[in-house]
């Protein structure tokens, strides 16, 4: 695939549970289809959606953007057709996200959120980004409550400028369990 610069990309997903949690302590497995490489990732109660893109930073061999090609209530079914399955066990301890990176420096032009009800509980939507760098040179994006809300349209007045690997997350309870939806906008700088 060639990746036009200055194209603007936009990350798509959607759920009815928390925008992030923890991988099962159960083994991935090949799911071995004749023309896509698909792996299976126990996720108990996630929610998440089908066609929905999710982060998976702490599991080397998926790391980075993954789609999800199909889910069931305790797993979601990820492409890797861009690299070849590894058998891997998680721990329960690593994280699954939506979010956004590039392995190229590129840049946040602006995300949506939106729930299927307003918001009745007083807790915050945190847009954050793990730096490439270090700890050290992680920030928030966005720290508001959703208390109230149903929809966010954040567009900075002008483009902000990230480094190669560093991770835009997204962290919501959903404690009301409303239907969520959200577009993250960005671009390639390479």
């Amino acid at each position: 695939m060639t990746w036009e610069k200055n194209r603007v990309d936009t990350v798509e997903a959607s759920g009815a549970a928390a925008m992030n949690g923890t991988l099962d302590n159960t083994a991935m497995s090949d799911q071995g289809y004749p023309n896509n490489r698909i792996a299976r990732v126990a996720i108990t109660g996630h929610g998440i959606v089908a066609n929905s893109k999710i982060m998976l930073p702490d599991v080397a061999v998926f790391d980075g953007l993954r789609n999800i090609r199909a889910v069931d209530t305790n797993y979601i079914e990820i492409d890797h057709n861009d690299i070849a399955f590894t058998a891997t066990t998680p721990e329960g301890t690593e994280l699954w996200y939506v979010g956004q990176t590039y392995n190229e420096p590129w840049e946040l032009i602006g995300f949506k959120v939106h729930l299927s009800a307003v918001g009745a509980t007083d807790e915050n939507l945190t847009v954050s980004v793990d730096a490439a760098k270090g700890a050290a040179f992680d920030w928030k994006v966005w720290d508001y409550t959703m208390l109230g809300k149903q929809d966010i349209i954040w567009e900075p007045s002008v483009a902000i400028p990230m480094k190669a690997n560093d991770i835009l997350m997204f962290n919501y309870t959903n404690t009301d369990v409303s239907t969520w939806g959200v577009e993250i906008m960005s671009r390639r700088l390479a």
